[in-house]
């Protein structure tokens, strides 16, 4: 939370704070379940073994970060006088995909219903997209898309899109275009955007050439799921208790992403979990960056996690992907916070999936 000098004078971050007001900085981190996650993320890089790993709790309503702990297992450290929430930048991968569906959505531009090829070739300029799996061998609705994490399915969607005034008016207002507040006059990093892979309207559709910091991707994601366009977590404890604003935007985007989100995981359908992973290599294609975006319940958001690794060099399945290392072990925070947060047990009879 920050640095004191041998005065014990701070020097940044939080502390920094202080120097400058007689009032109190009052957080609204919740100290047991900070504890809780920092006790199962550490057991957690043991076995994963990445760079280092961060995870986010946020309570939607009240737009305050209840947990934020970060973890570095590296030789040579950040500088402790850095905040990774705000000051680190990534390439988060599909995780972006629903943002494409979000701008889609709200223009109007997409039928749920209709399908998309996604065994055409898709090229950015010249450069042929792939898919993972490569064939799907029929075309994909939506829905699909977003669960099977398509490449090319995202890019077939943004282009029903304006580049400039949808698209990129879309992104803009969800904040990824510009740096963000987490409270207390700290302000996150600008994002850095480039072009290296092409037409940046087809790279942006499926998490590439844009790297930014987590809490934009936690408001983004805030904004979108909740209805409330001005949604902006905070380490700031505050006096209030929002409502969602459900629209036929956000409400379809949640019942898709809760359908994407699919799992065997006992709490998925307890707490009837949302949220889409993504996978990312990083600039020198040397490792990967993994990361989960959930939230639950997805009929009427509470909470959201951002759960995130650099470089894991293990995994729980088959394949290096966020779906074998920061899903799982998201749900084995959960299984030990659950307690300490506002939720009860839903039946997943009772929706209208």
């Amino acid at each position: 939370m920050g640095q004191v000098d041998i005065d014990h004078k701070g020097i940044s971050l939080f502390e920094k704070n202080l120097n400058k007001t007689n009032e109190d900085l009052i957080l609204g981190i919740d100290i047991d379940i900070q504890k809780k996650v920092y006790e199962i993320l550490s057991k957690e890089i043991k076995f994963l073994e990445p760079d280092y790993s961060l995870s986010v709790i946020v309570d939607l309503s009240k737009e305050e970060i209840l947990s934020n702990v970060f973890i570095d297992n590296r030789e040579e450290k950040f500088d402790e006088s850095l905040m990774p929430i705000k000051d680190l930048l990534f390439e988060f991968g599909s995780v972006f995909k629903p943002f494409t569906v979000y701008s889609a959505l709200k223009n109007k531009k997409i039928d749920l219903n209709e399908f998309f090829d996604v065994d055409q070739p898709v090229y950015i300029g010249s450069k042929l997209i792939d898919d993972y799996p490569r064939n799907s061998n029929s075309p994909l609705q939506v829905k699909d898309i977003l669960k099977n994490s398509s490449n090319r399915g995202a890019i077939l969607i943004r282009r029903k899109l304006d580049c400039q005034k949808e698209f990129k008016n879309d992104f803009s207002n969800l904040g990824l275009l510009e740096n963000v507040s987490v409270g207390f006059n700290l302000i996150s990093k600008d994002p850095e955007l480039n072009n290296f892979r092409g037409a940046y309207c087809d790279n942006f559709p499926y998490g590439y050439g844009m790297a930014i910091s987590p809490i934009q991707l936690i408001n983004a994601y805030g904004k979108i799921v909740t209805g409330r366009d001005q949604f902006m977590a905070s380490f700031e404890k505050k006096s209030i208790n929002n409502l969602n604003e459900f629209n036929n935007v956000s409400t379809s985007l949640n019942k898709l992403l809760f359908y994407a989100n699919e799992t065997s995981e006992e709490l998925y359908e307890n707490f009837l979990v949302a949220g889409k992973t993504g996978t990312a290599d990083t600039g020198d294609k040397t490792s990967q960056n993994v990361a989960y975006v959930s939230y639950f319940p997805y009929n009427d958001p509470k909470y959201l996690s951002l759960t995130f690794m650099s470089n894991p060099k293990n995994k729980y399945g088959p394949y290096m992907t966020a779906g074998n290392t920061v899903k799982p072990v998201f749900f084995n925070i959960l299984k030990e916070i659950y307690v300490n947060l506002d939720l009860s047990i839903l039946d997943i009879k009772g929706t209208d999936i």
